[in-house]
């Protein structure tokens, strides 16, 4: 019986320590599987996006919440008028930039979640011999050495791979599309309102005088818009210049995850010596 007891003790004290022997071994290892790299690699991108549509988006944001009241609403009906041909009620002038902030979100998330899978599917092209180094996945052995100079090429080619593919998720969501479709929306339901309404308060002669006014406003309107022609597409020269920069940051910065990557594969005096 004692016997018994003292081999299930010593079997419970091996398997205890299995995990904390294990542990200590990945801990030799800190960054030597695939995981550990495109964790790295991920994390780089996760920034650099982050940092630059954040920017972009704050810059714009305060322009459209602090900007006079009467350049915003300009500028506002001018984009408006670009996106749709005509000129936006005034309720839903007032609700535009909620509609930008809530797209410019939308659009921001989406780039920013596609980076995981544009960097799973790009890197097993580009790593040398990386079925290898994912190998290493599950176990605690070293990866398998990779030249400095293979490294570099590889993530520069990575780098050129993402930025294609995330520039791409920036034009596919097409934000001037999805605020067309929200712009329209408000003023059905604003057009509709206003007829339910007019129907019941007004006569049919001052509907017909109020229309009329309205169509005259928005003649003279449209033949006085051009002296804001520099103000009309805003948004696409947001587009323009937040997607120019974004790719403008990740070939600027690409120095930056090949010497991360370098650290973590090579000691400090391997990769001085590069």
């Amino acid at each position: 019986m004692l016997s018994s007891i003292l081999f299930l003790a010593s079997l419970f004290y091996f398997c205890a320590a299995l995990p904390l022997k294990f542990q200590q071994q990945q801990d030799e290892w800190p960054l030597s599987n695939a995981v550990m790299v495109r964790d790295t690699i991920e994390g780089f991108y996760e920034t650099v996006v982050d940092d630059v549509l954040s920017a972009h988006t704050e810059d714009l944001l305060v322009m459209l919440t602090h900007s006079p009241r009467t350049k915003k609403l300009k500028l506002l009906q001018s984009q408006a008028t670009t996106l749709r041909g005509s000129p936006l009620q005034d309720g839903c002038l007032a609700k535009m930039p909620g509609y930008i902030g809530n797209q410019l979100h939308q659009l921001n998330a989406r780039v920013f979640g596609a980076i995981r899978g544009v960097v799973g599917e790009a890197l097993p092209a580009v790593w040398p011999d990386y079925d290898a180094l994912d190998a290493t996945l599950m176990t605690t052995d070293a990866p398998p050495p990779v030249p400095q100079h293979q490294v570099a090429s590889a993530l520069y080619s990575l780098n050129l791979a993402v930025g294609h593919r995330l520039t791409q998720v920036f034009e596919d969501f097409d934000l001037l599309d999805r605020l067309r479709h929200d712009l329209n929306a408000c003023d059905e339901a604003a057009a509709n309102d206003e007829e339910s309404h007019l129907s019941i308060k007004m006569s049919i002669t001052d509907y017909i005088v109020n229309a009329g006014h309205r169509f005259i406003h928005r003649m003279l309107w449209m033949q006085g818009c051009s002296k804001w022609d520099n103000d009309t597409r805003f948004l696409e020269t947001w587009l323009r210049a937040a997607r120019a920069d974004l790719r403008s940051e990740l070939e600027s910065r690409v120095g930056d995850l090949i010497m991360t990557i370098y650290n973590d594969l090579y000691d400090e005096e391997t990769s001085s010596d590069f």
